[in-house]
């Protein structure tokens, strides 16, 4: 759409958040096939990393995550998948606020440290 475009204009680099199953995995491709589309308007436009997120231990699950390291993407660390996260969305405070020491919480702070270090 308009917004998402204009959105990859302006940007120099995009994190793609992705929940591993069948449909988002689909849908990522479609987006990656837009984001080189819009490197013909913004050159500097890049993939800084796929960041899975509400992860969980199953086969399937760490399979994925593997295909996407395997096809050479970069993959940051995951975000575990965290019943405090749909709680902190009723209430509308940052997960950082309600649940810190969450599993998701956790793990978006090893996000950030990894994105800005790896900057």
């Amino acid at each position: 759409n308009a917004a998402s475009a204009a959105a990859l204009i302006a940007a120099d680099d995009v994190i793609i958040p992705i929940k591993l199953d069948a449909f988002s995995l689909r849908g990522m491709v479609n987006l990656m096939r837009q984001i080189q589309n819009m490197r013909k308007i913004n050159p500097k436009l890049k993939i800084s990393g796929i960041l899975p997120t509400m992860w969980y231990k199953d086969p399937q699950i760490i399979d994925a995550e593997q295909q996407l390291k395997s096809a050479g993407l970069p993959v940051f660390h995951h975000i575990r998948r965290s019943d405090k996260v749909d709680k902190m969305t009723f209430r509308q405070e940052p997960l950082l606020i309600s649940s810190p020491n969450s599993a998701a919480g956790v793990d978006y702070r090893k996000f950030v440290r990894e994105y800005v270090g790896g900057k």
